[in-house]
């Protein structure tokens, strides 16, 4: 019964959050995307803030007031809850085949992440036994461990997990990550049609939700799906900020940057790029004296707005292992393994093996291939990859953990998957092509996934299970699915 409470609790403030944020300019599919987000950085800023006052059950008495006021923003724009109700029958009339075959496998996504037992090497070592020592230490202060993960990763993502966990069950664990995957297929839906149709924005969105990777960490406990929804919600915020400035929006876009890095550290590698080219379109268009004077007319919110943001941004956590561990992301012994010490080198390098095990025609398609030639296609790119590039390029950039092994593996498992003939197909053109011919905003949005993958080259080591870490390229990507596929279309025409 307690599962059942708290997921209850999860989705009315999910909802609670949609209606609060919506208004008649935007769309429906937008407004419940970023409700999960908000929902998620809610509840990670509650129990954080808990813990760090070494008092986890100020967090009931939190989310009691969290939850008294959904009810009462549910009841005072109950209006819109009919009318997102009138919209999704209208949807589902238009395109009954594909919500009746989408609703079998949500069904069984959704089903399996409630249901079954999480059992990821990670999660069970770190992910998730981290907050039963949070919840032991009543603190996120962690000194006696048995991994150093346990101690030193940002822990936004993981605390979420606190809702099940401090009542000692793991059911209804993976509610989280299948809601960001829900998250991520109507916020691509959303972001779409601000650039194409309704039938290229939802053939877009099939596509991104289909991907292998996306869809086994639909119901992980692990924090890479989350990190991926978070960049989306980045991504619609800040378009809604390039068509009008409101402090409702920026402060959001702040706390959204805040609970990525919150979640996963190479969040980092997504807020440079992304500051980097929507700041300068947002400075195009404001200019600084506007942006300077919405904040000293907004003082208040700014400073409150403070706590919150140094909470999330896991400032706290980063001094803490500075001075503990003898570095901001932890002893130095831990985290050169990770670190990519080829330099120029070993990103190239990376970025080639990346692009080799992009090609991903799942295990249907070794199997295939194989009928008809006697090969595989994995075989046979590893081989291509071994004759002609490992002579090159060595074992640059690949952790020494795992050298001489560079291997195409297309396995279906979280860890070992990739993104299936789709990333590979219409993914990556989408995004080069965005970049050469998109709107001044989709070259911002493309060149950010483009430059946060860059930074992944050149800053980790590869390893066996880096899929994961490209999750939010490929996951957030679905806009330049879209553009690619209209541009296609458009020019067959003629």
């Amino acid at each position: 019964m307690i599962v059942v409470i708290s997921i209850l609790e999860i989705l009315l403030l999910c909802l609670g959050a949609s209606v609060l944020i919506y208004r008649t300019q935007l769309r429906i599919s937008e407004a419940l995307s970023s409700g999960i987000i908000i929902t998620f950085i809610t509840l990670s800023l509650i129990f954080q803030t808990a813990f760090l006052l070494g008092q986890p059950n100020l967090a009931f008495a939190l989310e009691g007031v969290l939850i008294i006021i959904s009810l009462f923003i549910l009841k005072k724009r109950s209006k819109y809850l009919i009318y997102f109700y009138q919209r999704f029958k209208n949807f589902s009339s238009q395109y009954k085949l594909i919500v009746g075959l989408l609703s079998i496998p949500w069904t069984y996504l959704g089903l399996q992440a409630v249901l079954l037992p999480p059992a990821n090497w990670d999660s069970m070592t770190y992910n998730l036994a981290r907050v039963m020592l949070f919840q032991q230490e009543k603190s996120l202060y962690l000194t006696e461990i048995t991994t150093h993960r346990q101690a030193v990763f940002p822990v936004g993502s993981d605390i979420l997990h606190h809702i099940f966990l401090r009542f000692y069950t793991d059911y209804g664990i993976g509610i989280f990550s299948f809601l960001a995957y829900v998250s991520i297929g109507l916020g691509t839906y959303a972001l779409c049609r601000r650039y194409t149709s309704s039938q290229i924005s939802l053939m877009a969105t099939l596509v991104i939700i289909s991907l292998p990777e996306v869809v086994y960490q639909s119901t992980s406990t692990k924090n890479d799906i989350i990190t991926a929804a978070t960049a989306i919600f980045c991504f619609l915020t800040v378009h809604r900020l390039l068509e009008k400035l409101t402090l409702t929006d920026v402060i959001l876009l702040t706390l959204g940057l805040a609970f990525g890095i919150s979640a996963k550290t190479s969040f980092l590698g997504f807020i440079l790029p992304f500051s980097l080219f929507f700041g300068l379109l947002l400075l195009k268009k404001y200019k600084v004296g506007v942006l300077i004077k919405l904040i000293a007319d907004n003082s208040l919110p700014f400073i409150l707005l403070i706590i919150p943001i140094v909470i999330l941004s896991q400032l706290w956590l980063f001094i803490h292992n500075h001075y503990f561990w003898g570095g901001w992301s932890g002893a130095e012994t831990f985290t050169s393994i990770h670190k990519q010490s080829d330099g120029l080198k070993g990103a190239v390098a990376n970025l080639v093996r990346y692009v080799f095990q992009s090609v991903h025609f799942l295990k249907l398609g070794d199997i295939l291939f194989e009928s008809i030639s006697g090969l595989t296609l994995s075989n046979t790119l590893q081989n291509t990859y071994d004759s002609w590039l490992q002579p090159l390029l060595g074992d640059a950039g690949i952790g020494k953990d795992f050298t001489p092994a560079f291997n195409i593996l297309w396995t279906p498992h979280e860890d070992l998957s990739w993104f299936g003939p789709f990333g590979f197909l219409l993914v990556i053109p989408g995004i080069i092509y965005s970049i050469l011919r998109g709107k001044k905003s989709l070259q911002a949005l493309s060149l950010t996934l483009m430059g946060y993958a860059v930074i992944l080259c050149y800053k980790v080591v590869w390893m066996p299970w880096n899929g994961r870490f490209f999750s939010l390229f490929f996951a957030a990507s679905g806009v330049c699915v879209a553009y690619f596929i209209e541009s296609v279309k458009f020019k067959r025409k003629f």
